[in-house]
């Protein structure tokens, strides 16, 4: 059997095993791993590249070390975070960038053009809306099954940085985690590791910057790494020394090797890479049908008790719905009053330009009061539609950013208060710990609005036209002209605020809807364990049986 006829059996075989996993989740409505099982059902889709993230927190050095594979300063670095987007860099047969954008366009930019779109300051927080840069590179010919992926930093002063490094982890395939030597794994970066091992098991830890410290004290803070590693993950991670500054290029050439070594094989690594993601899965779901098991098992004593205290918390959840529901109306008028601000502080720049506009054009219209007037519809729909589009490109998304990053904060707050108690109850009742899994909740981008202006008012003088001789009557019809800016321009300013807060307001409820199912679908679950749990002891532990089996042969 050659190998790739291995390869195709081999992700066949995982198709299945992640198709029982899906069965018995969806059989004893374990919805929470839902999006995790879509997530690796796509992740079969992309087995030529091997996704190598950079993660970390931020300043940690990752896009200086993507600089030094590429060997040349292709991706901004500083002193301040920069990377406020997915960056992939990969092979290519010419040297290219391209920005994708939450709209599905795509654009061609130069490298010089990379700052406008993958910096903090030029992009704060993605305001240009772009998905992710591609970056294409023939000088990367000896990674051609690597497909590098700079992350926005954890830990980043701003808040939607960390936001998208968390919801890009179910796509990681493999992983280096840098650490910089000057600030050598915090309590957070142990968190973010816990965190990424569902994910993938290929992590290895880069020690960055070690130019900053001694030799003796690169050995000392590597086994201070070594202890907590062990200490907190029990496990044993690679850890690779590595410095971009003259003087180490022995260092590098080490972890050059160590990545081209590693990743040789894409097709072999990533079926490696799906097996631990879908171990991973099987170990979450398996979690959920323990506690079953235990319910089934235990003394119906036990059962009533855990049966009240759920009560309660059953109760709770009608005062859940209206936390929430203030949380997203609190929000939804923020916005509001947030866009009519914005919008109308371009209200008197707007009509100055347009009046300076309206006066270079009338000049060129000839005509009939009829021919005028249409002249002046043309110009006002084509002129404000500009302005407006324009507008509402520059804070639209900027505002909506914001409050949509703080719905997904104090969404996230809420779900993981109902979890804690969750596990509590079950503690109490069957004395037994419960990990549950985890919340990650995603604000879908606010569909950029479509600008348009409403009917430019005029009077009906189209009727009595040829009354009006223009040679005496031009200056009256000239001021007319005049007068109507200001009221359209409010009013379409009002309008691109409407839209906004449409858009906004449906991502908003989508968010919150999320959060809901998951807490109520959380509660079903156990409500429909404890429930059933007696009469399902035998389908439980089959369930469980089958899974493991699946684990073997994953």
């Amino acid at each position: 059997m050659d190998d790739e006829t291995m390869d195709t059996n081999q992700n066949q075989a995982q198709k299945l095993v992640l198709h029982r996993i899906r069965n018995i989740c969806e059989s004893f409505r374990i919805d929470s791993l839902r999006p995790k099982i879509t997530a690796i059902e796509d992740a079969f889709q992309e087995t030529d590249r091997i996704n190598v993230a950079l993660l970390g927190g931020f300043k940690a050095g990752k896009s200086s070390f993507v600089n030094s594979i590429i060997g040349k300063d292709i991706l901004p670095v500083g002193v301040v975070p920069l990377t406020s987007v997915i960056t992939y860099v990969k092979y290519g047969s010419e040297e290219r960038a391209e920005v994708r954008f939450t709209s599905g366009k795509m654009k061609l930019i130069n490298f010089n053009e990379l700052v406008d779109y993958i910096t903090e300051d030029c992009n704060p927080k993605n305001i240009k809306e772009a998905i992710r840069v591609d970056i294409e590179l023939p000088g990367l010919q000896a990674y051609k099954k690597i497909q590098f992926v700079d992350t926005p930093g954890f830990g980043s002063a701003y808040q939607h940085n960390t936001l998208t490094a968390t919801d890009w982890l179910p796509k990681v395939g493999a992983a280096f985690f840098v650490v910089s030597s000057a600030h050598p794994l915090s309590e957070r970066d142990i968190l973010l590791l816990k965190e990424l091992e569902r994910h993938t098991s290929e992590i290895i830890i880069l020690l960055a910057k070690v130019d900053l410290v001694s030799d003796k004290e690169a050995g000392q803070i590597t086994d201070f790494i070594h202890r907590q590693l062990k200490q907190h993950l029990q496990k044993e991670f690679r850890i690779l020394a590595f410095s971009n500054r003259p003087g180490f290029e022995s260092m590098r050439e080490v972890v050059f090797g160590f990545i081209q070594h590693s990743f040789s094989n894409p097709v072999q690594k990533s079926q490696e890479i799906l097996n631990h993601k879908i171990r991973s899965s099987i170990t979450e779901c398996q979690e959920y049908l323990r506690i079953a098991l235990l319910m089934a098992q235990s003394e119906q004593a036990s059962r009533e008790k855990l049966s009240e205290l759920l009560s309660r918390e059953r109760q709770s959840l009608a005062a859940i719905d209206r936390e929430i529901a203030l949380i997203t109306s609190d929000l939804k008028r923020k916005f509001q009053e947030k866009a009519l601000d914005e919008f109308l502080e371009y209200y008197q720049g707007v009509k100055r330009e347009l009046a300076a506009d309206l006066k270079t054009q009338l000049p060129q219209w000839k005509g009939n009061l009829v021919k005028i007037s249409e002249r002046f519809r043309r110009w006002a729909g084509t002129t404000l539609i500009l302005k407006m589009k324009t507008i509402s490109d520059e804070r639209g998304s900027k505002i909506s950013q914001v409050y949509l990053n703080e719905g997904m904060i104090s969404l996230t707050r809420i779900v993981h208060a109902f979890q804690g108690r969750l596990k509590d109850v079950i503690e109490q009742a069957l004395h037994t710990k419960f990990t549950g899994i985890e919340f990650h909740i995603e604000a879908e981008k606010p569909k950029q609005p479509d600008i348009d202006i409403g009917h430019v008012f005029m009077f009906s003088w189209e009727v009595i036209w040829y009354l009006i001789p223009m040679t005496i009557f031009r200056p009256i019809v000239n001021r007319h002209f005049f007068s109507l800016i200001p009221r359209e321009v409010e009013k379409n300013l009002y309008r691109v605020r409407a839209q906004w807060c449409e858009s906004v307001f449906y991502s908003i409820d989508k968010m919150a809807k999320d959060a809901s199912l998951f807490i109520h679908n959380e509660a079903e679950t156990i409500q429909n364990i404890l429930a059933n749990a007696p009469n399902q002891q035998v389908r439980i532990g089959k369930a469980i049986s089958e899974l493991e089996e699946a684990r073997v042969s994953s």
